[in-house]
């Protein structure tokens, strides 16, 4: 339907391979920033990506024509590559397997990327 509005939002987190902190410095804000783009390239809109060292949060808002698991699937594979063919870090790196998502109300956004920030 060309006339169809979609509001789905998505709280996505993932973790690095056994949870090694490799996601630090220079390689943060460049992880992010590909991030943020292979996301936009799916068709969703970013209100925030922030993490730790361990752990990447997204809030992202999906449109109606692509999957959950698809767009983690493509995110984690896509920045997973990234990072090993630009050496952004000594050793290979890995996401580990699955991920958590949690939808949530338009309403609750402003409490999602302030969580998000505060990592």
């Amino acid at each position: 339907m060309p006339h169809s509005l979609t509001e789905v939002y998505l709280h996505l987190v993932w973790a690095t391979k056994h949870k090694h902190t490799t996601i630090n410095g220079s390689i943060k804000s460049k992880l992010y920033a590909f991030l943020e783009d292979e996301l936009i390239k799916l068709g969703c809109s970013v209100l925030k990506i922030n993490g730790t060292e361990d752990h990447v949060h997204c809030l992202i808002r999906i449109g109606p024509h692509i999957s959950i698991s698809i767009i983690v699937k493509q995110i984690k594979g896509s920045s997973s590559r990234y990072i090993n063919k630009n050496n952004l870090i000594e050793d290979h790196f890995e996401w580990q397997r699955g991920y958590y998502v949690n939808s949530i109300h338009k309403s609750e956004i402003g409490r999602i990327v302030n969580y998000i920030e505060n990592q």
